[in-house]
């Protein structure tokens, strides 16, 4: 399947990584399961590190706005949900361009 290109196809497929594998907190990926900020790198780049790109940083400004504080601080909350994430990686795709 061909890496999204804009932010919102970014944030969805973030969202669709974690439905289909799962999520977790304070890994990027643990298990096979990917926190918020892994599953964007993920979709982007096709590694669930922390490894830089434009498109991964402008979708995490992105998505940051629909967090209460810094995206990976805000993924790993104690009492965070998968359905929180979810939603949020959806609230933000609805408002980007592309």
């Amino acid at each position: 399947m061909p890496r999204p290109t804009t932010i919102r196809g970014v944030l969805l497929a973030a969202a669709r990584l974690i439905e289909q594998r799962g999520w977790t907190r304070d890994d990027y990926e643990r298990d096979g399961r990917f926190c918020v900020m892994g599953a964007i790198n993920h979709a982007v780049t096709g590694k669930a590190d922390g490894t830089f790109s434009p498109l991964v940083n402008e979708a995490r400004i992105r998505l940051s706005e629909h967090t209460s504080c810094g995206v990976l601080a805000w993924n790993s909350a104690p009492g965070r949900t998968k359905a929180e994430v979810l939603a949020a990686l959806r609230r933000a795709a609805k408002g980007a361009g592309g």
